[in-house]
């Protein structure tokens, strides 16, 4: 809506075709100084793009204000600006799928980890524009985590002062600040032993989609820190993402999902 380009990654099912109407989950990278590359990279671990493509979605991983790779100025864009900024990036990505008539308006989900998570919570929250969103290790009170992260400079860096100084860009930012609005099925994954994004974001927001009576369910991996680093719980993530996105936009049944 500022008028600035973002691009993004689309993988499509093996057989699209243009004429038809697909589906669409957002699957956002962390950093938020990182980037989605048109090839298999960090989300692979986490979610399984393939497996979504062959059941017929179409995945999109936009590289939102902040990515890397496209110059300083747009590094810098979610300077005070986070939440609102990134909302605005990925939904102009659906948006412009829709438009070109590959996306179906009603069948839309987005995923993420670490500021993918905090991006998706922040949907949880602000926007009634989703069928199902997974939170993966996300930030859901900026307040909290400033106080409880083990890298207190991120705050300062990305929001410009500490919450005593300005409450209100801690409030503005934070998912927790719009939970009465929140009406969409939403899966929250955390570990444990985060000290990066404490796990207290978990129990906050699932306490707040709950009071809501918002569909959801806070899958808790013990002894994980901030990323999966395990085969198995990398396995377990993805699997339970399936059938979480399968389940709330195709219908699939969801008696699996903790396995």
């Amino acid at each position: 809506s500022d008028g600035t380009e973002v691009e993004g990654v689309l993988s499509v099912p093996e057989d699209f075709d243009e004429n038809k109407k697909y589906p669409l989950l957002l699957c956002v990278h962390g950093g938020p100084t990182w980037i989605s590359r048109d090839y298999l990279n960090t989300a692979a671990r986490i979610y399984p793009i393939e497996s979504f493509t062959e059941k017929g979605f179409i995945v999109l991983e936009p590289n939102y204000r902040g990515s890397i790779g496209y110059g300083e100025k747009f590094k810098s864009l979610n300077f005070k600006n986070l939440g609102i900024g990134d909302y605005d990036d990925v939904i102009s990505g659906a948006d412009y799928l829709i438009s070109l008539g590959y996306a179906d308006s009603e069948k839309i989900g987005i995923m993420g980890w670490s500021q993918g998570g905090y991006i998706s919570a922040f949907c949880s929250t602000y926007s009634k524009r989703f069928k199902a969103i997974s939170v993966g290790a996300g930030i859901s009170d900026w307040t909290d985590y400033y106080y409880m992260t083990d890298i207190h400079t991120f705050t300062n860096q990305y929001l410009g002062e500490n919450p005593w100084n300005d409450p209100e860009i801690y409030k503005k930012t934070s998912p927790m600040s719009y939970i009465k609005n929140a009406c969409t099925p939403t899966m929250i994954q955390h570990g444990k032993s985060d000290t990066r994004v404490p796990v207290n974001n978990a129990y906050k927001l699932y306490q707040g989609l709950k009071d809501m009576k918002v569909p959801v369910e806070l899958v808790l991996f013990e002894d994980m820190s901030h990323s999966p680093d395990k085969p198995g719980i990398q396995r377990a993530i993805m699997n339970q993402n399936l059938i979480w996105f399968s389940h709330y936009i195709l219908g699939e049944s969801d008696e699996n999902l903790m396995k």
